[in-house]
């Protein structure tokens, strides 16, 4: 889980899914299924809050989401 760099987005990934929400009021504004994303240990925002990073347990590769 990580919240963007202007503290206005939440990104969670779990069970190979990405969903980026509201965080003042918890709404869902992006929802991304992604066999990729499975097994998930690590998400972060770019500093221009416009990539997610995420990287995985079974690989150690860092793939790079844009969500603009």
């Amino acid at each position: 889980m990580a919240f963007s760099p202007d503290g206005k987005y939440l990104a969670v990934v779990g069970e190979g899914v990405l969903t980026i929400m509201d965080a003042t009021n918890g709404a869902e504004l992006l929802k991304k299924e992604d066999t990729d994303l499975e097994g998930t240990c690590s998400v972060a925002f770019s500093p221009d809050g416009k990539y997610l990073a995420v990287t995985s347990e079974s690989s150690d590769v860092v793939k790079l989401m844009s969500i603009v």
